[in-house]
């Protein structure tokens, strides 16, 4: 199919690299690759998928990679810098994936990834620094038995996931202050419970907008006005 330009694939688990060793590379390239699958553990093939997309891919999306089969992934990053303007990983284990993006793109437009101020001073020195205009921080769930100061309950499914806290937050604004990314357009929070809110550190949440306010950056939080109306009193 050379004329396949946006590709999605979930369960590569029972797919090893062997399988595909005598294969040519897929003739298509692609404009837009997503993979969504936690089990994919024995699949080192998304370079040969991606093999042709060198000068053409410009999205990829990574759902839920566990660490041992991120090689391959690793060893294409390098090669899509060229035209790579959106990237979103969530739900994978480690920033390997996120740095390299970060070294090799360098025309990068859109960003979101796991617990976003871990990266942050990566970000500000990043190849992309100058081009990017949103910027997603997300925090993913987090399975316990109990529930700590300043998680987030998840009353359906009975987990939880740890809130920004404030030096977190103070790291974001200062980001914005400085004009670290001069191209900045959005800065967005997320989180994947549905659940109350708890020890949400509101004096430094409410800066971070203020400071996107004052820069003329949209500040994007879903649950913000919710989590401004908790009665101190009922949180436990």
């Amino acid at each position: 199919m050379p004329a396949l330009h946006t590709l999605s694939i979930g369960d590569t688990s029972n797919t090893l690299s062997d399988s595909i060793s005598d294969i040519p590379y897929p003739p298509c390239q692609l404009r837009s690759f997503a993979v969504s699958d936690a089990r994919s553990v024995e699949f080192q093939s998304y370079d040969w998928i991606l093999h042709n997309s060198k000068n053409s891919l410009q999205i990829l999306y990574m759902y839920s990679i566990l660490r041992a089969s991120q090689a391959s992934l690793l060893r294409a990053i390098p090669h899509l810098g060229a035209a790579l303007r959106e990237f979103r990983c969530l739900g994978c284990w480690g920033s390997e994936i996120v740095l390299s993006v970060l070294q090799h793109c360098h025309k990068l437009e859109a960003l979101a990834c796991c617990d976003g101020p871990d990266i942050l001073h990566e970000l500000a020195n990043a190849a992309c620094a100058k081009t990017l205009r949103r910027f997603t921080a997300t925090k993913v769930r987090r399975t316990v038995t109990i529930r700590p100061s300043g998680y987030v309950l998840d009353e359906y499914n009975g987990v939880v996931i740890r809130f920004w806290c404030s030096d977190e937050l103070a790291a974001m604004r200062q980001m914005v202050q400085r004009h670290a990314l001069p191209q900045l357009e959005e800065w967005n929070l997320q989180t994947w419970a549905k659940g109350r809110l708890v020890n949400v550190p509101m004096d430094e949440l409410t800066a971070l907008k203020d400071e996107c306010d004052r820069q003329g950056v949209v500040f994007g939080f879903a649950r913000y006005d919710e989590v401004r109306w908790i009665d101190p009193a009922r949180v436990r």
